[in-house]
């Protein structure tokens, strides 16, 4: 598995978010090509779902970028979150 550091963890939520807005754009631009009203209907769907992921992408690179929040390394969480102290002799949590 590879490992990516923070910054290159925000470029590529940004470059997502960035690439979903294109992508929805397009779609919608080519919308006006479709054979029928129904694939019209389906392609401007996708487009709007899209550009919701283009939102919610670019709103927790936002909330990255500002420190609202933060990544921690996967084996530091896994540490803390099966900390020997947290469980019993038959590998229950407390």
């Amino acid at each position: 598995m590879t490992s990516y550091g923070p910054m290159h963890l925000m470029r590529l939520i940004r470059s997502s978010s960035f690439n979903d807005e294109l992508a929805a754009e397009l779609l919608r631009e080519l919308s006006y090509l479709a054979p029928t009203a129904e694939l019209t209907l389906r392609i401007l769907d996708i487009a709007e779902h899209m550009d919701d992921d283009s939102r919610s992408l670019e709103q927790l690179y936002q909330a990255l970028a500002s420190g609202q929040l933060i990544v921690r390394h996967a084996s530091d969480a896994f540490d803390a979150h099966c900390a020997p102290h947290e469980r019993s002799a038959t590998g229950e949590r407390h």
